[in-house]
């Protein structure tokens, strides 16, 4: 599901904190077995894996024409690991819809002036597999970053962009795309004008989370034949309308 919110619309829409989703027993026993298997298997391969709070949204209410009410709350890491490693639908059938916290990422997609868009290979060192295309950003952890409004949203992008790339980031050129929803998330897409051609695009490489970093045009998107994450698939749905926005 694509929401096309505007930035204004955004700011003006409240926010509300509810505790997080007490689970069951039963739940958090499977829980810790695969969280307890995957950081053997992280450590195994040399990550730096760690447990902590990711901001989830727990509901989204249109309240009349002009207002918004973001319910947030947070979730564990872990749960995320749990989710990936047995499946949504594994999830939901055995444990129920409260167990499906519906955790929020930041991602942002830059576009050269030439018209291509900017995608990162994820390296070893984060919780993806190794070699990877996906999108700048990540999960809004609460360890990072406090989210207090909806103003923080943006701000969360822009720390996500210039601890990963190279960018300075020149807040009239990022803008809000689009929320995203799918795999049981929310993604906070942003979209961010470079003031380079994409022949240029080693400027703002920064070695750490990303191997590399790729410009594809429309079709090169499309046709990539490489590992993916979710996001950059889910990316082929809008993709043609990005740079119209």
């Amino acid at each position: 599901m694509i929401i096309h919110l505007s930035e204004t619309e955004l700011l003006k829409a409240q926010i509300s904190f509810q505790p997080p989703t007490q689970m069951s027993s039963r739940y958090l026993i499977e829980r810790e077995n695969v969280w307890s298997e995957h950081i053997r298997k992280a450590y195994k391969s040399g990550k730096n894996i760690w447990n902590g709070i990711i901001y989830t949204i727990n509901d989204w209410i249109q309240i009349d024409e002009e207002n918004l009410l973001i319910k947030l709350s947070s979730c564990e890491f872990k749960d995320i690991v749990f989710r990936n490693y047995k499946g949504v639908t594994y999830v939901l059938n055995n444990y129920g819809i409260d167990s499906m916290s519906k955790f929020i990422t930041l991602d942002c997609i830059p576009v050269t002036n030439d018209g291509k868009y900017v995608f990162g290979i994820r390296g070893n060192t984060t919780n993806v597999k190794n070699g990877s295309i996906g999108l700048i950003g990540g999960t809004a952890n609460k360890d990072e970053m406090e989210i207090t409004s909806t103003v923080d949203f943006k701000k969360f992008m822009i720390k996500e962009i210039e601890e990963e790339t190279q960018i300075t980031v020149n807040e009239h050129n990022l803008s809000l795309f689009s929320i995203n929803q799918f795999n049981g998330k929310f993604e906070f897409l942003y979209k961010l004008v470079l003031n380079l051609n994409s022949c240029e695009i080693d400027k703002i490489f920064r070695k750490g989370e990303f191997v590399d970093i790729l410009c594809l045009s429309e079709q090169e998107v499309f046709n990539y034949k490489g590992k993916t994450l979710d996001a950059f698939r889910y990316s082929k749905l809008y993709i043609n309308s990005l740079n119209r926005k």
